[in-house]
């Protein structure tokens, strides 16, 4: 019996080290390539994700390693979205486990607020230079909504990775 849960164990952490290596290669190597100029944000999403999908304690620890693989991935030394995205892991896995059903919506409630807390980050530094705000806003739009789109394709890369039960 123990045996087995380790076993299942190794294979559940080893399947989610390699989905966030996979997409720290996209969101570093290959979606810059195509020089859209808005970047879907790949790893925070799937923090959502899974944070949604595993509950508070599974998402702190994948948003921590999806937040220093973000901070890499977008050449920020500064660890700001390594301690937000396990912040936002830990209290979006806790309002999954606790309020928040396994469906869609509830899903994209997670993926917005991560996709939103991101966003604010990055504009941060703008906002404090007093770079007028609808400027800010029109810059904010596309990438927001083409992480709202990552996150729709990143769904059933989660569903398969998280196997536990949800209540409906």
């Amino acid at each position: 019996m123990l045996g087995k849960i380790k076993k299942e164990t190794v294979r559940n952490v080893l399947g989610h080290a390699i989905f966030l290596l996979v997409l720290y290669i996209l969101q570093a190597a290959v979606l810059p390539w195509f020089g859209t100029g808005a970047l879907p944000l790949l790893l925070p999403m799937a923090a959502a994700g899974i944070a949604h999908a595993e509950g508070a304690y599974p998402g702190a620890l994948f948003g921590l390693f999806a937040g220093i693989l973000t901070d890499s991935a977008l050449g920020r030394p500064v660890l700001v979205f390594t301690l937000a995205l396990t912040v936002l892991g830990l209290l979006l896995g806790t309002l999954s486990e606790r309020w928040l059903s396994g469906n869609l919506p509830a899903y994209l409630f997670c993926c917005a607020v991560t996709a939103v807390g991101c966003l604010l980050i990055q504009v941060a530094p703008l906002l404090v230079r007093r770079v007028s705000v609808p400027a800010v806003l029109l810059s904010v739009l596309l990438p927001l909504v083409t992480s709202m789109v990552a996150s729709l394709l990143l769904l059933p890369f989660v569903r398969r990775l998280s196997r536990t039960e949800r209540r409906a």
